[in-house]
Protein backbone atom coordinates (compact mmCIF):
# COMPACT_ATOMS: atom_id res chain seq x y z
CA UNK A 1 0.00 0.00 0.00
CA UNK A 2 1.59 3.70 -0.89
CA UNK A 3 1.82 6.18 1.24
CA UNK A 4 -0.29 8.23 -0.52
CA UNK A 5 -3.32 5.93 -0.18
CA UNK A 6 -2.15 5.54 3.40
CA UNK A 7 -2.37 9.36 3.78
CA UNK A 8 -5.59 9.82 1.64
CA UNK A 9 -7.60 6.85 3.80
CA UNK A 10 -6.26 8.29 6.93
CA UNK A 11 -7.78 12.21 6.49
CA UNK A 12 -10.82 10.15 5.26
CA UNK A 13 -11.22 8.32 8.45
CA UNK A 14 -10.10 11.17 10.38
CA UNK A 15 -13.46 13.27 8.49
CA UNK A 16 -16.02 10.70 8.68
CA UNK A 17 -15.21 10.30 13.05
CA UNK A 18 -15.62 14.49 13.08
CA UNK A 19 -18.43 14.27 10.88
CA UNK A 20 -20.13 11.43 13.22
CA UNK A 21 -19.23 14.06 16.23
CA UNK A 22 -20.55 16.70 14.66
CA UNK A 23 -23.37 14.32 14.07
CA UNK A 24 -24.53 13.36 17.24
CA UNK A 25 -23.67 16.49 18.42
CA UNK A 26 -26.68 18.18 16.55
CA UNK A 27 -29.08 15.05 17.16
CA UNK A 28 -28.77 15.47 20.63
CA UNK A 29 -29.29 19.42 20.59
CA UNK A 30 -32.32 18.97 18.66
CA UNK A 31 -33.90 16.43 21.07
CA UNK A 32 -32.52 18.83 23.99
CA UNK A 33 -33.94 21.75 22.22
CA UNK A 34 -37.53 20.20 21.64
CA UNK A 35 -37.57 17.98 25.04
CA UNK A 36 -38.08 14.90 23.04
CA UNK A 37 -38.79 11.71 25.28
CA UNK A 38 -37.92 8.59 23.24
CA UNK A 39 -40.24 6.09 23.55
CA UNK A 40 -42.92 7.32 25.16
CA UNK A 41 -43.80 9.79 22.23
CA UNK A 42 -45.09 12.60 24.60
CA UNK A 43 -43.41 15.65 25.89
CA UNK A 44 -42.89 15.74 29.50
CA UNK A 45 -41.28 18.84 29.85
CA UNK A 46 -44.39 21.52 30.96
CA UNK A 47 -45.12 24.98 29.37
CA UNK A 48 -43.28 27.76 31.93
CA UNK A 49 -42.14 31.19 31.92
CA UNK A 50 -38.39 30.21 31.21
CA UNK A 51 -39.15 28.03 28.45
CA UNK A 52 -41.76 30.19 26.66
CA UNK A 53 -39.91 31.71 24.04
CA UNK A 54 -38.19 28.55 23.81
CA UNK A 55 -41.78 26.56 23.08
CA UNK A 56 -42.32 29.63 20.63
CA UNK A 57 -39.43 29.11 18.45
CA UNK A 58 -40.31 25.46 17.91
CA UNK A 59 -43.71 26.28 16.75
CA UNK A 60 -42.36 28.68 14.05
CA UNK A 61 -39.22 25.70 13.36
CA UNK A 62 -41.96 23.15 12.95
CA UNK A 63 -43.65 25.78 10.72
CA UNK A 64 -40.55 25.79 8.53
CA UNK A 65 -39.92 22.91 8.66
CA UNK A 66 -44.14 22.26 7.45
CA UNK A 67 -43.34 24.80 4.72
CA UNK A 68 -39.90 23.50 3.35
CA UNK A 69 -38.49 27.06 4.16
CA UNK A 70 -35.25 28.07 5.70
CA UNK A 71 -36.05 30.85 8.15
CA UNK A 72 -39.79 33.15 9.67
CA UNK A 73 -38.76 35.30 7.15
CA UNK A 74 -39.30 33.08 4.47
CA UNK A 75 -42.18 31.88 6.07
CA UNK A 76 -43.81 35.04 5.74
CA UNK A 77 -42.72 35.69 2.30
CA UNK A 78 -44.15 32.66 0.85
CA UNK A 79 -45.71 30.12 2.46
CA UNK A 80 -48.30 32.65 4.40
CA UNK A 81 -48.53 35.11 1.28
CA UNK A 82 -49.80 32.32 -0.37
CA UNK A 83 -51.99 31.45 1.95
CA UNK A 84 -53.24 35.07 3.04
CA UNK A 85 -56.82 34.12 3.08
CA UNK A 86 -56.18 31.06 5.51
CA UNK A 87 -57.50 32.30 9.09
CA UNK A 88 -55.44 30.01 10.44
CA UNK A 89 -52.30 31.68 9.01
CA UNK A 90 -53.79 35.01 10.14
CA UNK A 91 -53.99 33.61 13.56
CA UNK A 92 -49.84 33.12 13.01
CA UNK A 93 -48.78 36.28 11.67
CA UNK A 94 -51.71 37.98 14.19
CA UNK A 95 -49.49 36.12 17.23
CA UNK A 96 -46.37 36.41 15.88
CA UNK A 97 -46.66 40.35 15.55
CA UNK A 98 -47.50 40.91 19.00
CA UNK A 99 -44.49 38.73 19.88
CA UNK A 100 -41.80 40.68 17.60
CA UNK A 101 -41.72 43.33 15.26
CA UNK A 102 -38.42 41.73 13.51
CA UNK A 103 -39.84 40.91 10.50
CA UNK A 104 -41.19 42.59 7.16
CA UNK A 105 -44.93 41.67 6.71
CA UNK A 106 -45.06 43.73 3.65
CA UNK A 107 -45.46 40.58 1.05
CA UNK A 108 -47.80 38.86 3.49
CA UNK A 109 -49.75 42.19 3.43
CA UNK A 110 -50.27 43.04 0.09
CA UNK A 111 -51.35 39.19 -0.49
CA UNK A 112 -54.17 40.00 1.73
CA UNK A 113 -54.33 43.81 -0.08
CA UNK A 114 -55.24 41.37 -3.23
CA UNK A 115 -57.36 39.07 -1.83
CA UNK A 116 -59.77 41.96 -0.09
CA UNK A 117 -59.92 43.44 -3.52
CA UNK A 118 -60.63 40.66 -5.64
CA UNK A 119 -63.81 40.18 -3.06
CA UNK A 120 -62.31 36.83 -1.68
CA UNK A 121 -62.64 37.74 1.86
CA UNK A 122 -65.83 38.27 3.01
CA UNK A 123 -67.86 38.38 6.43
CA UNK A 124 -66.39 37.31 9.63
CA UNK A 125 -62.99 36.49 7.96
CA UNK A 126 -62.78 40.39 6.42
CA UNK A 127 -63.52 41.61 9.98
CA UNK A 128 -60.58 38.93 11.67
CA UNK A 129 -57.80 40.61 8.51
CA UNK A 130 -59.34 44.20 9.97
CA UNK A 131 -58.13 42.97 13.10
CA UNK A 132 -55.35 41.90 11.96
CA UNK A 133 -53.86 44.81 10.16
CA UNK A 134 -54.41 46.81 13.63
CA UNK A 135 -52.22 44.56 15.44
CA UNK A 136 -49.81 44.87 12.97
CA UNK A 137 -50.61 48.72 13.44
CA UNK A 138 -50.75 48.25 9.30
CA UNK A 139 -54.26 50.56 9.35
CA UNK A 140 -53.39 52.44 6.88
CA UNK A 141 -54.15 49.28 4.43
CA UNK A 142 -57.32 49.19 5.74
CA UNK A 143 -60.06 49.67 2.62
CA UNK A 144 -61.84 53.01 3.00
CA UNK A 145 -64.83 50.88 2.05
CA UNK A 146 -64.80 49.44 5.21
CA UNK A 147 -68.21 49.66 7.19
CA UNK A 148 -70.73 48.20 9.40
CA UNK A 149 -71.86 45.65 6.98
CA UNK A 150 -70.20 42.92 7.63
CA UNK A 151 -71.57 42.70 11.45
CA UNK A 152 -74.24 40.90 12.67
CA UNK A 153 -74.43 38.73 9.21
CA UNK A 154 -72.64 35.92 11.11
CA UNK A 155 -74.35 35.28 14.65
CA UNK A 156 -72.83 36.58 18.07
CA UNK A 157 -69.21 36.25 16.67
CA UNK A 158 -69.88 38.90 13.88
CA UNK A 159 -70.76 41.50 16.57
CA UNK A 160 -67.51 40.04 18.78
CA UNK A 161 -65.21 41.06 15.66
CA UNK A 162 -67.53 44.45 14.91
CA UNK A 163 -66.51 45.37 18.20
CA UNK A 164 -62.82 44.75 17.62
CA UNK A 165 -62.92 46.06 14.41
CA UNK A 166 -63.98 49.56 15.92
CA UNK A 167 -61.67 49.48 18.53
CA UNK A 168 -58.53 48.59 16.13
CA UNK A 169 -59.64 51.27 13.90
CA UNK A 170 -60.06 54.17 16.45
CA UNK A 171 -56.77 53.66 18.17
CA UNK A 172 -55.10 52.68 15.04
CA UNK A 173 -54.15 56.17 13.82
CA UNK A 174 -53.64 56.84 9.61
CA UNK A 175 -56.68 55.20 7.74
CA UNK A 176 -58.82 58.06 9.79
CA UNK A 177 -56.46 60.96 9.86
CA UNK A 178 -55.56 60.78 13.72
CA UNK A 179 -54.49 58.38 16.35
CA UNK A 180 -57.36 59.67 18.59
CA UNK A 181 -60.58 58.15 19.87
CA UNK A 182 -63.88 57.22 17.83
CA UNK A 183 -67.04 56.40 19.13
CA UNK A 184 -68.70 54.64 16.36
CA UNK A 185 -67.56 53.30 12.73
CA UNK A 186 -66.85 56.31 10.26
CA UNK A 187 -69.49 57.22 7.70
CA UNK A 188 -72.24 57.79 10.32
CA UNK A 189 -72.85 54.14 11.35
CA UNK A 190 -75.40 53.35 13.50
CA UNK A 191 -72.71 51.05 15.21
CA UNK A 192 -71.50 52.08 18.01
CA UNK A 193 -69.35 50.65 21.28
CA UNK A 194 -72.31 50.85 23.20
CA UNK A 195 -74.81 49.37 20.67
CA UNK A 196 -72.30 46.20 20.33
CA UNK A 197 -71.63 45.95 23.48
CA UNK A 198 -75.57 45.64 24.28
CA UNK A 199 -75.79 43.34 21.00
CA UNK A 200 -73.29 40.72 22.56
CA UNK A 201 -74.57 40.86 26.62
CA UNK A 202 -78.07 40.35 25.07
CA UNK A 203 -77.09 37.07 23.72
CA UNK A 204 -75.91 35.97 26.90
CA UNK A 205 -77.12 32.45 27.77
CA UNK A 206 -78.48 31.53 31.41
CA UNK A 207 -75.46 29.65 32.27
CA UNK A 208 -73.02 32.75 31.93
CA UNK A 209 -71.73 31.48 28.77
CA UNK A 210 -72.11 32.42 25.05
CA UNK A 211 -72.70 30.40 22.31
CA UNK A 212 -73.40 30.26 18.39
CA UNK A 213 -76.43 28.28 18.79
CA UNK A 214 -77.80 26.47 21.45
CA UNK A 215 -79.24 27.28 24.87
CA UNK A 216 -75.60 26.39 26.33
CA UNK A 217 -72.25 28.63 27.04
CA UNK A 218 -69.52 27.61 24.61
CA UNK A 219 -66.09 27.37 25.80
CA UNK A 220 -65.10 28.68 22.97
CA UNK A 221 -67.37 31.75 21.92
CA UNK A 222 -67.31 32.22 25.44
CA UNK A 223 -63.87 33.13 25.63
CA UNK A 224 -63.38 35.13 22.46
CA UNK A 225 -66.24 37.03 23.67
CA UNK A 226 -64.06 38.12 26.65
CA UNK A 227 -61.29 39.26 24.67
CA UNK A 228 -63.60 41.68 22.92
CA UNK A 229 -65.61 42.90 26.25
CA UNK A 230 -62.41 42.87 28.07
CA UNK A 231 -60.74 46.50 27.63
CA UNK A 232 -64.36 47.86 28.14
CA UNK A 233 -65.16 45.72 31.53
CA UNK A 234 -61.27 46.66 32.90
CA UNK A 235 -61.95 50.36 31.97
CA UNK A 236 -65.10 50.42 33.91
CA UNK A 237 -63.66 48.33 36.61
CA UNK A 238 -60.60 49.32 37.37
CA UNK A 239 -61.76 53.30 36.60
CA UNK A 240 -65.03 53.43 37.49
CA UNK A 241 -68.01 55.50 35.52
CA UNK A 242 -67.58 59.07 35.29
CA UNK A 243 -70.67 60.75 33.67
CA UNK A 244 -68.39 63.81 33.07
CA UNK A 245 -65.43 61.87 31.13
CA UNK A 246 -66.35 63.35 27.75
CA UNK A 247 -67.93 59.70 26.65
CA UNK A 248 -64.77 57.86 26.53
CA UNK A 249 -66.58 54.92 27.83
CA UNK A 250 -69.87 55.30 25.86
CA UNK A 251 -71.99 53.67 28.00
CA UNK A 252 -74.47 54.38 30.74
CA UNK A 253 -73.85 53.91 34.64
CA UNK A 254 -76.41 51.21 34.21
CA UNK A 255 -74.39 49.57 31.34
CA UNK A 256 -71.25 50.08 33.18
CA UNK A 257 -73.18 47.63 35.98
CA UNK A 258 -74.44 44.92 33.59
CA UNK A 259 -71.27 44.76 31.34
CA UNK A 260 -69.03 43.42 34.22
CA UNK A 261 -72.27 41.29 35.83
CA UNK A 262 -71.77 39.77 32.22
CA UNK A 263 -68.59 39.53 32.18
CA UNK A 264 -67.75 38.11 35.72
CA UNK A 265 -70.56 35.48 35.28
CA UNK A 266 -68.91 34.41 32.12
CA UNK A 267 -65.44 33.83 33.76
CA UNK A 268 -67.12 31.42 36.21
CA UNK A 269 -68.93 29.80 33.52
CA UNK A 270 -65.26 29.27 32.03
CA UNK A 271 -63.78 28.06 35.49
CA UNK A 272 -66.56 25.95 36.28
CA UNK A 273 -65.83 24.03 32.70
CA UNK A 274 -62.21 23.67 33.36
CA UNK A 275 -60.57 19.63 33.70
CA UNK A 276 -58.87 19.01 36.53
CA UNK A 277 -56.09 18.78 34.00
CA UNK A 278 -55.89 22.22 33.38
CA UNK A 279 -57.45 22.40 30.14
CA UNK A 280 -60.91 22.59 28.63
CA UNK A 281 -63.01 20.32 26.20
CA UNK A 282 -65.58 21.04 23.50
CA UNK A 283 -68.63 18.67 22.75
CA UNK A 284 -67.19 16.42 24.96
CA UNK A 285 -63.64 16.23 23.80
CA UNK A 286 -60.46 17.93 25.23
CA UNK A 287 -58.60 19.59 22.98
CA UNK A 288 -55.55 22.27 22.79
CA UNK A 289 -57.85 25.15 21.02
CA UNK A 290 -60.29 25.62 23.75
CA UNK A 291 -57.25 26.06 26.13
CA UNK A 292 -55.47 27.96 24.15
CA UNK A 293 -58.63 30.78 23.73
CA UNK A 294 -59.24 31.18 27.72
CA UNK A 295 -55.58 31.65 28.28
CA UNK A 296 -55.55 34.41 25.94
CA UNK A 297 -59.45 35.13 27.59
CA UNK A 298 -57.72 35.84 30.91
CA UNK A 299 -54.54 37.50 29.43
CA UNK A 300 -57.03 40.15 27.99
CA UNK A 301 -58.84 40.60 31.35
CA UNK A 302 -55.34 41.63 33.13
CA UNK A 303 -55.25 37.85 35.12
CA UNK A 304 -52.13 35.84 34.97
CA UNK A 305 -52.59 32.56 33.98
CA UNK A 306 -49.68 31.22 36.08
CA UNK A 307 -50.94 32.25 38.80
CA UNK A 308 -54.71 32.68 39.17
CA UNK A 309 -56.47 30.38 41.63
CA UNK A 310 -59.82 29.98 40.09
CA UNK A 311 -58.07 28.66 36.87
CA UNK A 312 -55.84 26.20 38.99
CA UNK A 313 -57.57 22.79 39.41
CA UNK A 314 -55.72 19.91 40.98
CA UNK A 315 -52.71 22.28 41.12
CA UNK A 316 -52.79 22.10 37.17
CA UNK A 317 -52.64 25.68 35.64
CA UNK A 318 -53.81 26.34 32.08
CA UNK A 319 -50.58 26.40 31.06
CA UNK A 320 -49.97 23.03 32.21
CA UNK A 321 -53.10 21.46 30.73
CA UNK A 322 -51.60 23.32 27.31
CA UNK A 323 -48.78 21.23 27.64
CA UNK A 324 -50.17 17.87 27.24
CA UNK A 325 -51.05 18.89 23.24
CA UNK A 326 -47.53 19.08 22.73
CA UNK A 327 -46.07 17.34 19.55
CA UNK A 328 -42.52 15.94 19.22
CA UNK A 329 -42.14 18.08 16.16
CA UNK A 330 -42.50 21.06 18.12
CA UNK A 331 -46.12 21.79 17.20
CA UNK A 332 -49.39 21.00 18.96
CA UNK A 333 -52.43 18.96 18.24
CA UNK A 334 -56.30 19.54 18.66
CA UNK A 335 -55.98 16.15 21.17
CA UNK A 336 -53.53 15.01 23.32
CA UNK A 337 -50.89 12.38 21.99
CA UNK A 338 -52.43 12.67 18.28
CA UNK A 339 -50.12 13.98 15.25
CA UNK A 340 -49.68 18.15 15.50
CA UNK A 341 -51.95 20.41 12.88
CA UNK A 342 -51.94 23.97 11.67
CA UNK A 343 -55.25 24.93 13.44
CA UNK A 344 -54.47 24.12 16.93
CA UNK A 345 -50.93 25.34 16.82
CA UNK A 346 -52.00 28.29 15.37
CA UNK A 347 -54.35 29.43 18.16
CA UNK A 348 -51.75 27.73 20.89
CA UNK A 349 -49.16 30.37 19.48
CA UNK A 350 -51.37 33.17 19.52
CA UNK A 351 -52.26 32.28 23.33
CA UNK A 352 -48.93 31.87 24.14
CA UNK A 353 -47.68 35.70 22.13
CA UNK A 354 -50.57 36.25 24.87
CA UNK A 355 -49.11 35.09 27.86
CA UNK A 356 -45.60 36.58 26.94
CA UNK A 357 -46.71 39.69 26.78
CA UNK A 358 -48.63 39.63 29.97
CA UNK A 359 -45.56 37.89 31.96
CA UNK A 360 -43.06 40.91 30.29
CA UNK A 361 -45.98 43.60 31.49
CA UNK A 362 -47.14 44.52 28.44
CA UNK A 363 -50.70 44.72 27.17
CA UNK A 364 -53.03 42.04 25.77
CA UNK A 365 -52.45 42.01 21.41
CA UNK A 366 -56.01 43.00 20.95
CA UNK A 367 -56.14 45.94 24.26
CA UNK A 368 -55.72 49.18 21.09
CA UNK A 369 -55.87 51.53 22.88
CA UNK A 370 -52.93 50.69 24.90
CA UNK A 371 -51.27 48.58 22.43
CA UNK A 372 -51.05 51.48 19.63
CA UNK A 373 -47.76 52.45 20.53
CA UNK A 374 -46.14 48.82 21.50
CA UNK A 375 -43.05 48.25 20.27
CA UNK A 376 -41.09 44.84 19.66
CA UNK A 377 -41.25 42.52 22.69
CA UNK A 378 -38.64 40.77 21.70
CA UNK A 379 -35.15 42.02 20.56
CA UNK A 380 -34.32 38.95 18.40
CA UNK A 381 -36.66 36.60 16.45
CA UNK A 382 -36.86 33.28 15.89
CA UNK A 383 -34.81 32.05 13.28
CA UNK A 384 -34.12 28.58 11.37
CA UNK A 385 -35.61 25.46 13.07
CA UNK A 386 -34.42 22.75 14.93
CA UNK A 387 -34.11 19.96 12.70
CA UNK A 388 -32.31 16.07 12.99
CA UNK A 389 -32.30 16.02 9.09
CA UNK A 390 -29.16 18.71 8.97
CA UNK A 391 -27.28 15.38 11.25
CA UNK A 392 -28.65 12.69 9.60
CA UNK A 393 -26.82 14.66 6.89
CA UNK A 394 -24.07 14.62 8.83
CA UNK A 395 -24.02 10.91 9.60
CA UNK A 396 -24.82 10.54 5.79
CA UNK A 397 -21.98 12.40 4.69
CA UNK A 398 -19.65 10.24 7.26
CA UNK A 399 -20.81 6.98 6.05
CA UNK A 400 -19.49 8.24 2.59
CA UNK A 401 -15.93 9.52 4.30
CA UNK A 402 -15.58 5.87 6.01
CA UNK A 403 -16.42 4.05 2.52
CA UNK A 404 -13.78 6.24 1.05
CA UNK A 405 -11.47 5.18 3.68
CA UNK A 406 -11.87 1.93 3.44
CA UNK A 407 -11.61 2.17 -0.44
CA UNK A 408 -8.32 4.07 -0.27
CA UNK A 409 -7.22 1.21 2.38
CA UNK A 410 -8.34 -1.23 -0.16
CA UNK A 411 -6.44 0.13 -3.32
CA UNK A 412 -10.00 -0.10 -4.80
CA UNK A 413 -10.59 3.62 -4.96
CA UNK A 414 -11.40 5.63 -8.42
CA UNK A 415 -12.98 7.90 -10.04
CA UNK A 416 -16.11 6.31 -11.45
CA UNK A 417 -16.58 4.57 -7.75
CA UNK A 418 -16.31 8.24 -6.54
CA UNK A 419 -19.04 9.73 -8.93
CA UNK A 420 -21.29 6.65 -8.23
CA UNK A 421 -20.70 7.54 -4.50
CA UNK A 422 -21.70 11.17 -5.24
CA UNK A 423 -24.53 10.39 -7.16
CA UNK A 424 -26.03 8.46 -4.68
CA UNK A 425 -25.44 10.89 -1.78
CA UNK A 426 -27.14 13.69 -3.58
CA UNK A 427 -30.23 11.34 -3.93
CA UNK A 428 -30.12 10.21 -0.68
CA UNK A 429 -29.76 13.78 0.60
CA UNK A 430 -32.89 15.20 -1.44
CA UNK A 431 -34.66 12.34 0.21
CA UNK A 432 -33.47 12.73 3.72
CA UNK A 433 -34.23 16.70 3.44
CA UNK A 434 -37.53 17.02 0.91
CA UNK A 435 -39.33 13.76 1.95
CA UNK A 436 -41.64 13.66 4.08
CA UNK A 437 -43.31 10.21 5.57
CA UNK A 438 -46.51 10.73 7.77
CA UNK A 439 -48.49 7.60 8.54
CA UNK A 440 -52.71 7.82 7.88
CA UNK A 441 -53.05 5.83 11.36
CA UNK A 442 -54.01 9.42 12.62
CA UNK A 443 -56.16 10.78 9.81
CA UNK A 444 -58.06 7.89 8.10
CA UNK A 445 -59.23 4.54 10.25
CA UNK A 446 -57.59 1.79 9.72
CA UNK A 447 -59.47 -0.85 12.28
CA UNK A 448 -63.52 -1.79 10.83
CA UNK A 449 -65.99 -1.15 13.47
CA UNK A 450 -66.69 -5.10 13.40
CA UNK A 451 -70.27 -4.72 12.66
CA UNK A 452 -71.35 -8.43 12.54
CA UNK A 453 -71.80 -10.28 14.86
CA UNK A 454 -75.48 -11.12 17.33
CA UNK A 455 -76.16 -7.76 19.01
CA UNK A 456 -76.37 -5.62 15.31
CA UNK A 457 -78.79 -2.51 15.55
CA UNK A 458 -79.89 -0.65 12.25
CA UNK A 459 -78.89 3.13 11.85
CA UNK A 460 -79.66 5.57 8.80
CA UNK A 461 -76.67 7.83 7.92
CA UNK A 462 -76.97 11.14 5.34
CA UNK A 463 -74.14 13.40 4.46
CA UNK A 464 -74.86 16.63 3.35
CA UNK A 465 -73.27 19.93 2.41
CA UNK A 466 -76.58 22.43 1.30
CA UNK A 467 -74.61 25.42 2.66
CA UNK A 468 -72.10 25.35 -0.19
CA UNK A 469 -74.12 23.19 -2.79
CA UNK A 470 -72.56 24.08 -6.01
CA UNK A 471 -70.15 26.64 -4.55
CA UNK A 472 -67.05 24.45 -6.46
CA UNK A 473 -66.48 21.87 -9.12
CA UNK A 474 -65.86 19.23 -6.95
CA UNK A 475 -69.23 20.01 -4.41
CA UNK A 476 -72.76 17.82 -5.29
CA UNK A 477 -74.95 20.48 -6.58
CA UNK A 478 -77.72 19.01 -4.73
CA UNK A 479 -75.62 19.31 -1.78
CA UNK A 480 -75.64 15.29 -0.87
CA UNK A 481 -72.37 13.23 -0.68
CA UNK A 482 -74.29 10.56 0.24
CA UNK A 483 -77.99 9.87 0.58
CA UNK A 484 -80.22 8.78 3.34
CA UNK A 485 -78.99 5.27 3.95
CA UNK A 486 -79.64 2.42 6.15
CA UNK A 487 -76.37 0.29 7.88
CA UNK A 488 -76.06 -2.58 10.42
CA UNK A 489 -74.07 -1.96 13.35
CA UNK A 490 -72.63 -3.74 16.38
CA UNK A 491 -74.15 -2.48 19.21
CA UNK A 492 -71.98 0.11 21.21
CA UNK A 493 -70.41 1.79 17.96
CA UNK A 494 -69.82 5.43 18.14
CA UNK A 495 -71.09 7.90 15.52
CA UNK A 496 -67.06 7.96 14.13
CA UNK A 497 -67.33 3.97 13.95
CA UNK A 498 -70.39 4.51 11.78
CA UNK A 499 -68.85 7.38 9.08
CA UNK A 500 -65.55 5.60 8.72
CA UNK A 501 -67.16 2.33 7.76
CA UNK A 502 -69.44 4.55 5.12
CA UNK A 503 -66.72 5.67 4.01
CA UNK A 504 -65.01 2.27 3.18
CA UNK A 505 -68.30 1.23 1.74
CA UNK A 506 -68.61 4.28 -0.36
CA UNK A 507 -65.40 5.10 -0.90
CA UNK A 508 -65.79 8.42 0.17
CA UNK A 509 -62.91 10.25 1.52
CA UNK A 510 -62.63 11.14 5.26
CA UNK A 511 -59.66 12.87 7.52
CA UNK A 512 -59.72 12.88 10.97
CA UNK A 513 -57.48 13.77 14.38
CA UNK A 514 -57.69 11.22 16.89
CA UNK A 515 -55.56 9.45 19.43
CA UNK A 516 -53.17 6.68 18.06
CA UNK A 517 -54.87 4.81 20.90
CA UNK A 518 -58.47 4.63 19.68
CA UNK A 519 -60.83 6.64 18.20
CA UNK A 520 -62.69 8.59 21.32
CA UNK A 521 -61.17 11.89 20.58
CA UNK A 522 -61.79 12.12 17.01
CA UNK A 523 -62.33 15.44 15.40
CA UNK A 524 -63.67 15.54 11.83
CA UNK A 525 -61.44 17.38 9.56
CA UNK A 526 -62.59 16.75 6.04
CA UNK A 527 -65.30 14.86 4.16
CA UNK A 528 -65.07 14.15 0.28
CA UNK A 529 -62.65 16.72 -0.19
CA UNK A 530 -64.71 19.70 1.98
CA UNK A 531 -62.30 20.21 4.94
CA UNK A 532 -63.20 22.96 7.77
CA UNK A 533 -62.27 26.39 7.33
CA UNK A 534 -62.85 25.79 3.44
CA UNK A 535 -65.07 28.20 3.51
CA UNK A 536 -64.64 30.94 6.50
CA UNK A 537 -63.61 30.62 9.89
CA UNK A 538 -66.52 29.37 11.28
CA UNK A 539 -67.05 26.38 8.34
CA UNK A 540 -66.51 22.85 9.43
CA UNK A 541 -68.74 19.57 10.01
CA UNK A 542 -70.75 19.00 12.77
CA UNK A 543 -73.21 15.52 12.84
CA UNK A 544 -76.91 15.97 14.69
CA UNK A 545 -78.58 12.62 15.77
CA UNK A 546 -82.09 12.85 15.56
CA UNK A 547 -82.28 16.61 14.82
CA UNK A 548 -80.07 17.19 17.84
CA UNK A 549 -76.45 18.21 17.97
CA UNK A 550 -75.09 16.05 20.42
CA UNK A 551 -72.73 17.35 23.57
CA UNK A 552 -70.17 15.12 22.95
CA UNK A 553 -67.51 14.03 20.54
CA UNK A 554 -68.53 11.51 17.23
CA UNK A 555 -65.96 9.44 18.70
CA UNK A 556 -67.49 9.36 21.81
CA UNK A 557 -71.08 8.97 21.26
CA UNK A 558 -72.78 5.34 21.16
CA UNK A 559 -75.24 5.58 18.80
CA UNK A 560 -78.76 3.49 19.21
CA UNK A 561 -81.37 1.77 17.38
CA UNK A 562 -83.12 3.71 14.57
CA UNK A 563 -81.16 7.00 15.19
CA UNK A 564 -80.99 9.19 12.36
CA UNK A 565 -77.66 10.49 11.81
CA UNK A 566 -76.62 13.84 9.57
CA UNK A 567 -73.49 14.77 8.73
CA UNK A 568 -74.00 18.37 7.63
CA UNK A 569 -70.99 21.14 6.36
CA UNK A 570 -71.52 24.55 8.59
CA UNK A 571 -69.94 27.90 7.39
CA UNK A 572 -71.75 29.39 10.43
CA UNK A 573 -70.44 27.32 13.51
CA UNK A 574 -73.98 25.78 13.02
CA UNK A 575 -76.40 28.76 12.72
CA UNK A 576 -76.86 28.25 9.37
CA UNK A 577 -79.03 24.73 9.77
CA UNK A 578 -80.60 25.96 12.69
CA UNK A 579 -83.48 24.83 10.16
CA UNK A 580 -82.64 21.07 10.31
CA UNK A 581 -82.69 20.95 14.08
CA UNK A 582 -85.77 19.36 16.06
CA UNK A 583 -87.24 22.18 18.47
Amino acid sequence: MDNKAIATGGILSAMCLLLCVFGVWGWMHTVHEHGWMSGSGKRTEKITQDNLVETMQGILSWQCDQYHVSDVQELLDIAYAERAGSGTVQTYVMGLGSFTREYDYTSYLQSVQALIAEGDIKGISLQKTMVLFSVLQANDLQPSVLTESTIGEQGIMSYVYGLLMLEGSSYGGSSYGENSYRESFPAGSTWTRSTLIDEILSKQMPDGGFAVIGTEGDVDVTAMTLQALAPHYRKVKESGFDPADGGQNCITAEEADRLILAVERAISFLSEKQLATGDFENRGTPNAESTAQVIMALCALGRDPWSDEQFIKDGNTLAEGLSDYRSIDGGFSHTAGAVANDMATSQVFAALSALYRISQGECFLLDFENYAGAGSIVEQGPKGRGDVRAALLLFLLAADCGYLAYLCFQKKFSLKRLCSIALVTAFLAAAVWLVRIQTREEYLGQNTAGFDGENVITVSMEIRCDTVAGREEYLPADGVILAKTEMSVSEGASAFDLLNEAARAYDIPIEYEGTAAGDEFAYIEGIGYLYQYDFGELSGWVFLVNGNIPDTGCGSYVVGNGDDIVWYYTVELGKDIEGSLTD
